[in-house]
């Protein structure tokens, strides 16, 4: 996968931007998904990328945490 991207910042004067661009390349594991992809861009300007991997399904931790009344000691994981 490439990332290919242009970055331009204000030189505070308003009248001149610096312009950056950058190139970056990622390989994508075998076992994910390629119709599972997908991006966006966070409020801070991050990039993110998500893909699913094959064989694998989220799973709702609600459905596996203890009950109320357990005990340390009857838990073995809520992971």
């Amino acid at each position: 996968m490439n990332v290919v991207g242009d970055r331009l910042e204000d030189d505070g004067s308003g009248a001149q931007r610096l312009r950056r661009s950058f190139t970056r390349t990622y390989t994508i594991p075998p076992d994910v998904r390629l119709s599972s992809i997908s991006s966006y861009i966070t409020d801070t300007g991050c990039l993110i990328i998500k893909g699913s991997r094959k064989g694998w399904k989220e799973t709702d931790l609600r459905e596996h945490l203890a009950p109320p009344s357990a005990t340390n000691e009857t838990m073995i994981s809520a992971v």
